[in-house]
């Protein structure tokens, strides 16, 4: 009996011992594999492996998380559901040897991505199709945030910065706004300085921008083209509107309109940078002024200190061709001659009262005024001590004086409503002749030293003729009629 069992249990514990020896290789291996420890109290475990696979109960054909190595050093890879095996997530190394995590959809394509970018995070987000759709970076001094289109290309940006990685930077944060060419349409910008709105179009970028500064705040505007542009500023001080031609704000405005305490003031100027009107208001004063190419003033409006004037200059020189003012108790108005600044008319009125002169070199040659019984003329000779005529008129009569230069009354001629007289004088002002009429009857007297000379008489009845002596006693008489009538 022994000699027949004795093969079987020699097959069996051969068995056994094939067995045992598997088992003792597995075992061999599976310690290379995981190593149990206990450390500080505490049971650990330690496994070294290539791959790693997990996989889940319910269809074990699957794997649901795979942690394994390659030349890239070491990966996670977790996958979706049995139904949808696909790589959801990944976690490794790029071949750039920069960590990357992935989030995968059903195409395997990544929908968000983690990385590092010399040395700064970034994760980017897509839609299926692996198309861009977010991208969030760190960045030296900062970081981003921008929403992308399709293509890649950004629609609007994020930025902030604390200013370490520019040379005299400032902490700021910009967000930014593009067309789908990437194109930057609207840009705002803040720092501690300040903020910043820039608006921009095809061909003409930055063609609004709106400026607030701590100290002042600003709009530029630019024109289709930059033809023409416009600067709104102000400030504690001030308030200004500037317009220009073309792109340039370095040069002279086109038109600046400015107002601050001390009151407001418009300047106009012409292409060629030279102005042409400037307006000014003060408490005090206001004034408007044009002006040639070498700012020359060519006519001036000045308001203030109770005085109103109007000042037209002559062409090319500072030389007032017409000047006109008024106040309140008095209105002048003087015109000189362009060739001639001292030959003049003036002209002023004060309360009730009208006078006129034509005067060269300050002295009169021709004036002419009026009183309460009519108006007056007065004419002057051209010369250092002239001569004068005046022309005085009445309520029914009238008179003309011609005078030496001292003011003696020398000639006069006069009328009223009996008839005119003819007086002549000496030099010094005495008469000498003297010529009446008196309605239908005349009379002529000639005097010497005081005394009458001579008396001529014409009358109803006819003529007399009397002849004085040197004491002014008649010596002889003559008449055409009989004396006892």
């Amino acid at each position: 009996m022994s000699d027949s069992i004795s093969p079987e249990l020699s097959s069996v514990l051969a068995a056994l011992r094939s067995e045992l020896d598997d088992t003792r290789r597995r075992l061999a291996a599976l310690e290379k594999v995981v190593c149990i420890y206990e450390e500080d109290g505490h049971h650990k475990v330690l496994i070294e492996c290539n791959t790693l696979c997990i996989r889940p109960a319910e269809d074990p054909r699957y794997i649901s998380v795979q942690l394994g190595s390659d030349e890239r050093q070491g990966y996670l890879m977790v996958y979706g559901s049995t139904g949808d095996p696909h790589c959801a997530l990944f976690a490794g190394i790029n071949e750039n040897d920069t960590p990357v995590v992935r989030l995968q959809g059903p195409d395997v394509k990544a929908r968000v991505l983690l990385t590092v970018e010399k040395d700064h995070g970034t994760i980017a987000c897509f839609a299926p199709g692996y198309k861009p759709g977010t991208v969030m970076r760190a960045i030296p001094g900062g970081g981003s945030f921008g929403v992308l289109q399709s293509d890649g290309k950004a629609r609007g940006v994020l930025i902030h910065s604390d200013g370490t990685s520019e040379p005299d930077g400032k902490p700021s944060t910009k967000l930014l706004f593009a067309t789908a060419d990437a194109s930057n349409r609207l840009s705002l910008h803040a720092d501690d300085e300040g903020s910043m709105i820039a608006l921009s179009q095809t061909d003409a970028p930055n063609c609004a921008t709106l400026v607030a500064h701590k100290s002042s705040t600003g709009l530029v505007l630019h024109s289709p083209g930059k033809a023409t542009s416009a600067v709104v500023m102000a400030s504690a001080e001030l308030a200004r509107i500037m317009t220009f031609t073309g792109e340039d704000l370095t040069g002279c405005s086109q038109a600046a309109l400015t107002s601050s305490a001390q009151g407001g003031s418009l300047t106009l100027n012409r292409p060629d940078a030279t102005t042409a009107i400037l307006a000014k208001a003060t408490d005090t004063v206001s004034f408007v002024s044009l002006q040639d190419r070498d700012d020359l003033e060519t006519i001036a409006i000045t308001e203030g200190a109770g005085l109103h004037c109007l000042n037209i200059y002559v062409p090319g020189s500072k030389t007032k061709s017409i000047a006109l003012g008024s106040t309140d108790t008095l209105a002048y108005a003087r015109i000189s001659c362009p060739a001639q600044e001292s030959l003049q008319l003036i002209t002023m009125a004060t309360g009730t009262t009208v006078t006129s002169g034509i005067f060269k070199d300050d002295r009169p040659l021709t004036l002419l005024s009026h009183g309460e019984n009519g108006g007056n003329v007065s004419a002057y000779g051209n010369a250092e001590s002239p001569g004068f005529a005046a022309l005085s008129g009445q309520k029914a009569s009238a008179s003309v004086a011609v005078s030496s230069a001292d003011g003696t009354a020398l000639a006069g001629l006069g009328a009223n409503d009996h008839g005119g007289q003819v007086t002549l004088n000496n030099d010094i002002g005495f008469p000498r002749i003297f010529m009446a009429i008196h309605e239908e009857s005349s009379v002529v007297t000639l005097n010497h030293t005081g005394q009458k000379g001579i008396d001529i008489i014409a009358g109803p009845k006819g003529g007399i003729l009397l002849v004085h002596d040197e004491d002014g006693k008649v010596v002889e008489s003559l008449t055409g009629f009989d004396t006892d009538d």
